[in-house]
């Protein structure tokens, strides 16, 4: 029966709403008349998972506070899935009414869909659940609901705009909570009392999006020796299987238990002392709630993650005859990125991930910043150069120095 009910929301939101919002959107006309009038506005396109969801809520209310939107009564409605639940649930404060229901949802659905007057646009995917201007849509591919796309170029100012406006703001995080603490009952079965200085290690386990080659479980041994000879406890983040390797380093497998859940995803990071994250979205829980982490094995050197306490070890990619392609090659190669998220020929280039060596060295530079922060050396504003107009050349993470040293040669532009 669920799976049905799954079918048949989707295929609603996908077909049948779009639909309504181009042929039939004058049954919505007194509600979208009503809603101007009342200055209800509708936040739209924030997309669902952690990767976006995070993020795209951090910078509505950053807008809120700076007061680059208008005053007026924003409304958010979401399906009501673990992450929508869980921030509706967390930050409805500041909405003017918010709500995760499917019934709501589906309903308000082609409203929200045709009428630009009354959305806010508050995404960073480039994913869009609305009509174009011109009132078109594109039929979603199998088991997506987007109904438009940004391409790569009209999507990176919108990433540059976000980083800045952080940098603008610094140092307030509208996402961290104060009474994060009463809601950490069930994790103490598994993880114990919240002040236990704790590090989260996160790893992949196949190649998608900025990752290309899934984590070799070996080269976080150095790394997971050296936390726990400091007596710190390493839990298992994510939702990818751990390693068995890991448990004999005592590491702590959150990821694969009964306890797994987007609120206790939200509480470890507000607990950890610094996070090991392999190329993926859940940086922004790191990022967003204002925690060091080692960011690591992923391709998309133009966009790095943008803490100023987040140290960078990326994946490398190799031509066909072995040689590691330099860092402009490799942005060359990203920024023919289609709005698919796809790159032409990138099979082609076989990746290589970091080192154990690499890593551990990584760590150590992310632990003298958060003693005692300091600026970019020569070589990390090098790098920066290597992109410009894309959001390596302005966020305050850097590429670690260790990484840069043993690979100077592939900073040479052509």
């Amino acid at each position: 029966m669920k799976t049905f009910m799954r079918r048949l929301l989707f295929f609603f939101e996908s077909r049948i709403a779009p639909w309504i919002a181009c042929y039939l959107g004058w049954l919505y006309w007194p509600l979208y008349r009503i809603c101007l009038h009342h200055e209800i506005v509708f936040v739209v396109n924030i997309a669902g998972g952690t990767g976006h969801i995070i993020c795209e809520l951090d910078l509505f209310l950053r807008r809120l506070q700076e007061g680059s939107i208008p005053p007026k009564r924003y409304v958010w409605i979401r399906k009501n899935d673990p992450f929508s639940a869980t921030f509706i649930s967390l930050y409805r404060r500041h909405f003017w009414f918010a709500a995760a229901s499917y019934l709501l949802y589906e309903l308000l659905l082609p409203l929200m869909i045709r009428y630009h007057k009354i959305t806010l646009d508050s995404g960073l995917s480039g994913l869009l659940w609305q009509l174009d201007a011109r009132g078109n849509y594109i039929r979603p591919i199998r088991g997506q609901t987007y109904l438009n796309l940004l391409p790569l170029d009209q999507l990176t100012p919108l990433w540059n705009s976000y980083f800045r406006l952080k940098q603008r703001q610094e140092p307030f995080y509208p996402l961290l909570f104060a009474h994060w603490r009463s809601y950490w009952t069930l994790l103490s079965d598994l993880v114990g009392v919240p002040d236990t200085p704790r590090i989260l290690i996160h790893c992949k386990d196949k190649a998608a999006n900025a990752t290309r080659l899934p984590t070799d479980p070996a080269t976080y041994a150095p790394l997971l020796e050296h936390f726990r000879g400091k007596g710190f406890q390493l839990v298992f983040v994510g939702r990818e299987k751990m390693p068995s390797l890991f448990s004999t380093f005592g590491v702590i497998n959150y990821a694969n238990s009964d306890h797994t859940s987007f609120l206790h995803d939200v509480l470890l990071f507000q607990s950890c002392h610094l996070a090991i994250i392999a190329g993926s979205g859940i940086s922004f829980l790191a990022d967003c709630y204002r925690k060091p982490y080692l960011y690591c094995n992923f391709w998309h050197l133009a966009t790095p993650v943008e803490s100023p306490y987040a140290v960078c070890v990326p994946t490398l990619l190799r031509q066909s005859d072995g040689r590691l392609c330099s860092f402009s090659e490799q942005i060359a190669l990203f920024t023919k990125t289609k709005a698919d998220g796809s790159v032409e020929g990138l099979g082609r280039y076989p990746p290589r991930n970091a080192t154990g060596e690499e890593l551990l060295q990584g760590v150590f530079e992310l632990e003298t910043l958060m003693t005692a922060w300091q600026e970019p050396n020569a070589i990390q504003r090098k790098v920066k150069r290597l992109a410009p107009g894309y959001p390596l050349e302005i966020v305050r993470s850097r590429y670690a120095n260790y990484f840069l040293e043993q690979h100077e040669a592939l900073l040479q532009q052509p």
